[in-house]
């Protein structure tokens, strides 16, 4: 079965996110279906949310005026954040994600969406003028999502040294 988001009717957070809960239920409960469903439809759709001309992830497919489809631009923390996280996830296990994605986006990521004169990340950032629509705010759910991407960047920057995202997180 594969996965493909519906235009208007789906985000690439969301979407990504399932997929890693299904990934780790099966690593979970050993299931290798499930495991292998994720993985294959999560690098679908990290390929589809990726934007190559910009080195960025895209928010959502939606139709044009035209009844074609295009990708939102914007950049939401959130789904930035949880496309990061998978992309690293699957990096443990599959290195080129780290260069096919994380390489551009990670350092996308800090030097837009981090405010250096705050501490904290922006909300919304609109595409391409990178307008800050919303201020940043500071919650404990976004606090644990930039902590679930700043795992995947350490991969990045650290490299894997045969550890396991076990490991990576308990030691």
């Amino acid at each position: 079965m594969r996965v493909s988001l519906l235009p208007g009717k789906a985000d690439y957070g969301h979407a990504i996110k399932s997929l890693w809960m299904i990934y780790h239920t099966g690593q979970l409960v050993k299931d290798e279906s499930l495991v292998n469903f994720a993985k294959t439809n999560a690098g679908r759709l990290l390929q589809e949310g990726y934007d190559a001309d910009s080195g960025t992830w895209t928010s959502a497919p939606f139709l044009d005026e035209n009844g074609k489809v295009v990708r939102n631009l914007d950049k939401k923390w959130w789904i930035y954040a949880e496309l990061d996280q998978v992309a690293g996830t699957l990096s443990l296990e599959e290195p080129s994600y780290a260069e096919k994605y994380l390489r551009s986006t990670v350092n996308w990521w800090f030097d837009n969406m981090v405010d250096q004169t705050n501490h904290g990340v922006g909300n919304l950032l609109i595409w391409p003028t990178l307008e800050k629509q919303l201020p940043s705010a500071v919650s404990l759910e976004k606090r644990f999502s930039q902590l679930r991407a700043c795992f995947s960047w350490l991969y990045y920057f650290c490299g894997d040294s045969g550890r396991t995202s076990k490991t990576l997180l308990c030691s």
